[in-house]
């Protein structure tokens, strides 16, 4: 179920995301969004089920392509390892931290790292704590030797706020943001 969460999240607002997914999930007969689920639906009902979030069509095609995947490759489980969850259509970094930090706590070593969105990249960027040529996998080090490990999840998650609340691509809140005093982009 997050698997499928995150795929239907990518460009997109998280409540609009969230309504779909209810939506999916009600759908069900267990109220689960499982890979019995996906299968026993055609391609046109799991797009009506998508059809409120950008790019449903491409949505729809890589959620019945994991689970395909999942089923075959995987004997049905998803995997737990940020590397294979990245072999899965449509799941690219971002998605495949996400999912094993939250369906799993975190990777085989048990963590994941933190989870690199446009929002934690533009903050982290912001506050000087990566360049603007950066890539996904240099942000994620830069932050995380920035963060205490054990608050990555945390961080994560408020690096994530205070770019969708303060620190917005086109104009920043730099006075109402709680931490314009250490940013040195404010």
């Amino acid at each position: 179920q997050c698997l499928v969460a995150a795929l239907m999240s990518v460009q997109c607002l998280d409540k609009v995301a969230l309504r779909a997914f209810e939506t999916l999930r009600d759908s069900t007969l267990d109220r689960e969004v499982t890979l019995e689920a996906i299968a026993a639906m055609s391609t046109r009902e799991l797009e009506q089920h998508l059809s409120t979030l950008n790019l449903f069509r491409v949505k729809a095609k890589y959620i019945r392509a994991c689970a395909d995947v999942i089923r075959h490759k995987f004997r049905g489980e998803v995997p737990r390892t940020v590397g294979a969850l990245k072999t899965l259509p449509g799941v690219g970094d971002k998605l495949a931290h996400l999912v094993a930090s939250v369906s799993y706590g975190g990777d085989e070593d048990g963590f994941a790292g933190i989870v690199v969105d446009t929002h934690v990249k533009r903050v982290a960027k912001r506050l000087g704590w990566a360049q603007a040529g950066d890539d996904v996998e240099s942000v994620r080090m830069s932050v995380q030797a920035r963060v205490k490990r054990e608050e990555w999840e945390a961080a994560t998650l408020g690096l994530i706020a205070l770019g969708q609340r303060f620190c917005h691509a086109k104009a920043p809140a730099c006075a109402a943001c709680p931490v314009n005093a250490s940013c040195p982009s404010a």
